[in-house]
């Protein structure tokens, strides 16, 4: 899966996923504003730091918690199955929904 940070997010993904709502866009800025601030802050001395990025695929914000020294990734959320299952359903979605049948005519 490929993550995009947010300095360089750019939403052309798969057509079949939804574009972002305005809204989204807003509430994105602002919780990357408070992932700088909890880095600045906070997390400054702990031994982990906050990284903030856009998943190319399902446009979802997604936060992780790395460890400063090693810089593995010690949780992230959403997860990583939650991303997929959001992809698998943007893609499903509009598959299920054009194989219902029509209602018959009378």
């Amino acid at each position: 899966m490929e993550i995009t940070h947010l300095n360089s997010a750019r939403f052309n993904g798969p057509a079949s996923l939804a574009a972002p709502k305005p809204e989204q866009g807003s509430q994105n800025r602002q919780l990357a504003q408070a992932v700088r601030s909890l880095n600045q802050n906070q997390y400054a001395n702990s031994g982990r730091e906050l990284s903030y990025s856009i998943d190319s695929q399902t446009r979802q914000p997604v936060v992780r918690i790395i460890d400063s020294n090693t810089k593995a990734v010690l949780e992230q959320l959403p997860s990583e199955d939650v991303l997929r299952l959001a992809q698998y359903f943007a893609r499903t979605a509009p598959a299920e929904s054009t194989q219902k049948q029509a209602p018959p005519n009378r």
